[in-house]
């Protein structure tokens, strides 16, 4: 129930969770193993921000692709996401790229 309600909140995203599991299920408290290991997950637009500019100038054939096909930015986000260890907000890794690709929301 904690593992679900760290998810729920924003805390962690579900492959962290997924990750955890093991160890909750051997009765470890899943708040304590998120601190020990430093896995919050990252919503600070800021730091996302960097990540995700970082990502578009080494990928510019993917960018292209995506400005192509909207439906492609999920190469991008993925990008961002090996980049950031799984701790990218994904909502906001994806709202962050829409904008800075000049894409529309709804369509990605």
């Amino acid at each position: 129930m904690a593992l679900l309600k760290l998810i729920a909140n924003g805390t962690i995203s579900g492959k962290i969770a997924k990750d955890l599991l093991p160890d909750v299920i051997g009765g470890a408290e899943p708040a304590a193993l998120v601190e020990e290991r430093g896995l919050s997950q990252i919503s600070d637009t800021d730091a996302l921000g960097e990540l995700v500019d970082s990502v578009i100038a080494a990928h510019p054939d993917l960018v292209e692709r995506v400005k192509a096909n909207p439906n492609a930015i999920n190469a991008l986000l993925g990008q961002v996401m090996r980049a950031s260890k799984g701790q990218a907000n994904p909502g906001a890794v994806r709202s962050l790229l829409a904008d800075k690709l000049g894409l529309d929301k709804a369509a990605v």
